[in-house]
């Protein structure tokens, strides 16, 4: 209920952080529809002149693996509803996506690099899913995980199944910034 005043109120901070910010502001959001409220705010406040997103870096706290079509992506809202209506630079979005199948030595390796890239962010805002899992996390990931695949229960399969018209069709993984990536960051926003 109280979604709206939460999201005005975190994007009230977002926007006093970036601005009190000299450099680099680099901002970690969680996927899904948690943020779609907060990402409206935050536009909203981008085409009032009260902030610009130039000098921002945001990084998704995960993604399935191999990552779908836009339209079933866990960040196609990041893209659609935030990153598509500021200014921030393309090359400043970070998401842990690979399209297709590796070996496990290349993707190991892609999640240790998106990991150090991740690692100590500004501000981390996060939602909270449905079961209490946090970015795929799910209950009882070890607070020392760092960024890696991990498999995805039936339960969050069939949540997720409305993206993908069935739970056979979703994604069996996906790739997570673990827990204690998570607790590196300077500020964190559950």
């Amino acid at each position: 209920d109280d979604e709206q005043i939460a999201s005005e109120s975190l994007a009230e901070n977002i926007t006093d952080a970036i601005n009190a910010n000299g450099g680099v502001f680099r901002l970690g959001i969680s996927t899904g529809s948690s943020p779609v409220v907060l990402f409206k705010e935050l536009v909203k406040r981008y085409k009032a002149g009260e902030v610009s997103f130039k000098n921002v870096e945001v990084y998704s706290t995960d993604e399935f693996y191999p990552a779908p079509a836009d339209s079933q992506s866990r960040n196609r809202r990041l893209y659609e509803e935030f990153v598509a209506q500021v200014d921030i630079k393309p090359e400043n979005v970070f998401v842990p996506k690979l399209t297709e199948l590796h070996d496990s030595t290349y993707v190991s390796e892609f999640c240790t690099a998106y990991d150090a890239k991740a690692t100590g962010l500004d501000l981390l805002v996060m939602g909270v899913g449905e079961k209490g899992q946090v970015g795929f996390n799910e209950n009882g990931a070890s607070e020392f995980s760092r960024t890696r695949t991990v498999l995805l229960p039936y339960g969050s399969r069939k949540r997720q199944a409305k993206n993908f018209g069935s739970v056979e069709a979703t994604p069996h993984t996906a790739i997570a910034m673990g827990i204690s990536t998570m607790l590196s960051a300077k500020k964190i926003n559950l």
